[in-house]
């Protein structure tokens, strides 16, 4: 089964993160991260949304999606 997002995309996208991360260290909304696919993305097993968390790890905080 594929993914929700070309592969060929998929890689040039992470490029250009990887190249525009020099740029900005964290992007902060009034402290906070921004979690630009809450209320978009969905578990593929259950539906339900994923909110966007955040952990500390690896010398600074870091966005990611779970339920």
């Amino acid at each position: 089964m594929g993914g929700i997002v070309d592969p060929v995309v998929f890689d040039r996208v992470g490029r250009i993160l990887d190249e525009n991360r020099h740029r900005v260290k964290h992007r902060h909304t009034r402290g906070r991260l921004d979690y630009l696919l809450s209320g978009i993305v969905r578990c593929k097993t259950c539906g339900s949304f994923m909110p966007g968390k955040s952990a500390t790890g690896n010398g600074g905080k870091f966005g990611y999606y779970e339920h």
